[in-house]
C-alpha cells in the first residue's frame, strides 16, 4: 500500500471509531451522530419556536470526510482549531449540508 491509502484507512478508522463511540453511548451531549440537537424552550406568546444548536466537535470532525491530512497529529490540531473556531467555513457547510437555516442556530 502506499502512504496515501495507509492514511486514507486512517482516517477511514478515526472517523468510524468516533461514530461507534457515538452510536453505542459514548458522550451523553451528543445524539443522532451530530444531528442539530432541539431544545424546546418554555412556549409563550412572544417565544414560540424552538431553537437549534449544533455539536461543533461533530462538525469538525465531519469535515474529515472531504480534507486531507499527512499524519493523525496534524489531524487532531486541526479538529482542535476547528472546535476553537478558526475554521468557520466548517461550521457554514456543515449547517449548509444538514439543510438548516443558520439564521436559527
Amino acid at each position: 500500500m502506499n502512504q496515501k491509502s495507509v492514511i486514507v484507512l486512517v482516517l477511514v478508522g478515526i472517523v468510524a471509531t468516533f461514530l461507534a463511540i457515538l452510536a453505542f453511548g459514548g458522550r451523553d451531549e451528543a445524539v443522532d451522530f451530530g444531528e442539530p440537537v432541539m431544545q424546546e424552550e418554555a412556549t409563550t406568546p412572544e417565544n414560540v419556536s424552538p431553537q437549534a444548536k449544533i455539536d461543533v466537535r461533530a462538525a469538525c470532525e465531519s469535515s474529515l470526510m472531504y480534507t486531507t491530512f499527512e499524519n493523525a497529529s496534524a489531524t487532531e490540531a486541526y479538529i482542535a482549531e476547528c472546535v476553537e473556531g478558526k475554521h468557520p467555513d466548517v461550521i457554514q457547510r456543515y449547517i449548509d449540508d444538514m439543510g438548516l437555516d443558520g439564521a436559527m442556530i
